[in-house]
């Protein structure tokens, strides 16, 4: 009998800390500590992020922020290492189900490095 295989967004949030897989599903539900996402929950004021943009949300956090850019390209070079595939917010928080698994993961421990070191979420 023939088994269907776990969605790849799912065997991903295996990998890694769990602590960053948390803060990562955080930003993939919008329930994270960023400023956009706090004040969709009511709890902050404002969406701004401390930079001056006027929304800190998953895509300002991790692709554009000034704040994190060191961060940002070591995270970005070690994708770029493993995948030619284009860095984007969907690659960063799902993966890609056009490359392998092996890719995949080290997409997903590039990532962790940049929360953990960014020490934002």
């Amino acid at each position: 009998m023939k088994t269907k295989s776990k969605p790849l967004k799912l065997l991903l949030t295996y990998q890694g800390e769990r602590v960053e897989n948390v803060k990562l599903a955080q930003l993939r539900m919008n329930c994270s500590r960023l400023n956009y996402h706090l004040n969709l929950l009511h709890v902050h004021d404002s969406p701004a992020c401390l930079c001056g943009h006027s929304c800190e949300d998953a895509k300002h956090f991790l692709l554009h922020c000034p704040l994190y850019g060191h961060f940002r390209n070591v995270m970005i070079n070690a994708i770029r290492e493993v995948t030619q595939k284009e860095v984007s917010l969907n690659l960063l928080l799902y993966g890609s189900e056009s490359i392998d698994f092996d890719t995949n993961c080290t997409i997903v421990k590039a990532v962790h490095t940049y929360i953990r070191s960014t020490k934002r979420l």
